[in-house]
């Protein structure tokens, strides 16, 4: 074996110069052949081709059956004057290859391959943090045994030209989603009972560090087609928070004249500055006012363990009670009063401590809905900007507790939704989920990286994001089927 990344630790080689970026050459999970992938910190990679093939003949060698490559390992010459890749195959061969720019490929007749047996270890003292085992290198499509390569900025835009260059070729065209265009994430949706329309309450992505200021909104008839309503809230006219606008929910609550209807007010929880207000509308599509001029909670006030955002409001239609929850790194909850802007008394307590997130798979952007007298929890598992963003949920007796059965309910092992990259689909997470009126009909509707290009921006991907609509079905047992995420 060349270099194999399963049990070891992986330093990176150098050629004396301040790397810019790495290059992960690797066998694909598209098949067993030689694959690449980049990324600017050593953590974040992307693949190149999507992660086809770089050396067309390995396909060909793949389909007839003629052996598929075991291991590779890619490194510089030693006079720096070009590169080598060293390639073993399933039967033993060895192939020796190179190149002046690490995208053409010709077979070194004259080399000896033994001469290129891969150290165990690549030392690069510059990154510390650059020491991955395969199983945590994110946003490869299968990433396999390989050797990493320090590359500069020359070499890396070089190389990211040349695969962008092929991507159609590569890259199935998106199709139903995004459902709009735009740079937006952690969607809540509605369907009112006023006017009969289908409505996504979306962050506004795409600013730095989410230094955003505004709330958007989305209607439609059919669920198919969307039109921007535009701003129905803007922090600036906030006296308490100016940024950070956050991961939106919202109610639609009836207003009674005797025992009818006579209409609806709508309940707007929002982030603002990581804290939780509260603004009211007399339509789905406002305009919002702020209703109390201050946050409704914020870390200081409730003493929550970290900030207070990712709000998520639910009526239980057994009780007809509202309530709250929310957090980051720890998930807190309380019932709503009836004037929506206040929390009842000695409701507020704790779901799951901050100490527990690792067992319950949970970070953040909960959201929880009923049916059929059950109760599922779901929730965000890893950062937002990680590409492995998924949803995960549990499943219980209780609005108010995880019991099931008589005993603590556990997470269910399958994630709601996952990345898909052999789609090149990533950062699928932070949902909600919308029921076809009289019907048991299902939809989730998350945010993923903008498609294709926000793998690309390593951690910037996480502020770059779209939002996508698929369906949700159900078991016999009421467990959920994992959502294949869709283009």
């Amino acid at each position: 074996m060349l270099f194999s990344l399963t049990s070891m630790y992986v330093m990176a080689q150098n050629d004396g110069q301040k790397p810019y970026g790495y290059l992960y050459a690797h066998v694909s999970g598209h098949g067993h052949w030689t694959a690449f992938a980049m990324a600017t910190d050593g953590i974040h990679f992307h693949d190149l081709l999507c992660g086809d093939a770089v050396l067309p003949e390995e396909v060909t060698m793949h389909n007839a059956n003629r052996g598929t490559v075991h291991d590779v390992y890619v490194c510089r010459r030693h006079d720096v004057n070009g590169y080598v890749m060293v390639t073993e195959y399933e039967d033993g061969t060895r192939v020796v290859r190179t190149s002046p720019d690490l995208v053409g490929w010709e077979i070194a007749v004259d080399e000896d391959p033994d001469s290129y047996m891969a150290p165990s270890e690549f030392r690069e003292s510059d990154v510390p943090g650059m020491f991955k085992p395969r199983q945590t290198v994110e946003g490869v499509h299968g990433p396999g045994p390989g050797s990493f390569l320090c590359i500069n900025e020359e070499e890396y835009t070089r190389l990211q030209v040349w695969s962008d260059s092929m991507e159609s070729e590569h890259l199935a065209p998106n199709v139903l989603n995004p459902v709009f265009p735009g740079l937006y994430a952690d969607p809540e949706a509605l369907y009112s009972r006023k006017t009969g329309k289908f409505y996504i309450y979306p962050t506004t992505d795409g600013s730095y560090q989410w230094h955003n200021y505004d709330f958007h909104c989305f209607s439609s008839e059919d669920f198919r087609t969307w039109t921007d309503e535009g701003v129905i809230l803007d922090l600036r006219n906030l006296d308490w928070g100016k940024e950070y606008a956050w991961a939106p929910c919202i109610i639609e609550k009836p207003v009674y004249k005797g025992q009818k209807i006579s209409g609806y007010k709508y309940y707007y929880y929002f982030v603002a500055n990581k804290s939780v207000g509260v603004a009211v509308a007399d339509n789905p599509e406002g305009p919002f006012n702020d209703a109390l001029g201050h946050p409704l909670l914020s870390q200081q006030d409730i003493k929550s363990p970290n900030q207070v955002i990712d709000p998520d409001v639910f009526q239980d239609p057994k009780t007809g009670k509202y309530y709250l929850y929310w957090g980051n790194s720890y998930l807190w909850m309380a019932e709503l009063a009836d004037d929506m802007v206040s929390l009842v008394p000695d409701t507020m307590h704790e779901l799951i401590p901050r100490s527990r997130i690792g067992e319950y798979h949970y970070l953040e952007g909960t959201y929880v809905f009923e049916r059929n007298g059950l109760y599922y929890f779901m929730w965000s598992e890893n950062i937002t900007r990680s590409p492995n963003y998924k949803v995960r949920y549990l499943i219980s007796d209780s609005p108010t507790d995880f019991i099931r059965n008589g005993k603590p309910a556990e997470v269910e092992e399958l994630p709601v939704i996952e990345l898909d990259p052999s789609k090149q689909i990533f950062g699928t997470g932070h949902n909600a989920v919308i029921r076809m009126p009289d019907s048991d009909d299902w939809f989730i509707v998350y945010h993923r990286f903008t498609r294709p290009e926000g793998i690309k921006m390593g951690l910037s991907g996480g502020y770059n994001r779209e939002i996508c609509i698929d369906p949700m079905e159900f078991n016999p047992d009421g467990t959920i089927k994992p959502v294949h995420p869709s283009l």
